[in-house]
């Protein structure tokens, strides 16, 4: 499960796109809205790599990238990492690949090059609904174990009912 006070704090970001200069702006634009935990990669199987060996809360990453593109890499992750949030920027920006990322649990799917602004807003609302289902997840374990103790006292009474 994420700590989400230090999620909050400083979520750990990666950042993937097979052009230097996109992540760099990527990079710079997310480094100026506050975030510190920001890695890179050059594409899709760098990616894979570091996520193998590294924790990390949201992607962005691009669509079109040689080798494994920015929908394989999600595949893949929903097998090994699937706790990770999705943003995805491509420039074709076309409705079948946008719904097909949805599909897969992307939280977002922006135009390339993205408006660093709504990146930013698209980030925080991606780990604000993370932090929710997190909560949501830990208060529904919690009414699950109230239910069973509930359930033992009950058994208790109606014994203890029989017996009287």
């Amino acid at each position: 499960m994420i700590d989400t006070e230090t999620q909050s704090l400083s979520p750990r970001l990666l950042v993937v796109d097979d052009d230097k200069i996109m992540r760099t702006l990527v990079i710079r634009g997310l480094t100026d809205a506050g975030f510190t935990e920001i890695r890179e990669a050059e594409d899709g199987l760098a990616a894979k790599a570091y996520l193998t060996e590294h924790t990390i809360d949201l992607v962005i990453t691009d669509m079109m990238m040689p080798g494994l593109n920015g929908l394989e890499l999600i595949r893949w992750a929903k097998q090994h990492s699937p706790e990770i949030v999705w943003i995805l920027f491509s420039s074709l920006g076309t409705f079948d690949a946008a719904v097909e990322a949805i599909h897969l649990g992307a939280f977002d799917f922006l135009a390339k090059p993205p408006n660093l602004k709504e990146l930013e807003i698209s980030i925080r609302n991606a780990l604000a609904q993370q932090q929710l289902v997190a909560e949501k997840e830990s208060l529904h374990r919690s009414l699950e174990q109230r239910v069973l103790q509930l359930e033992g006292l009950c058994r208790i009474l109606g014994d203890q009912a029989e017996q009287i």
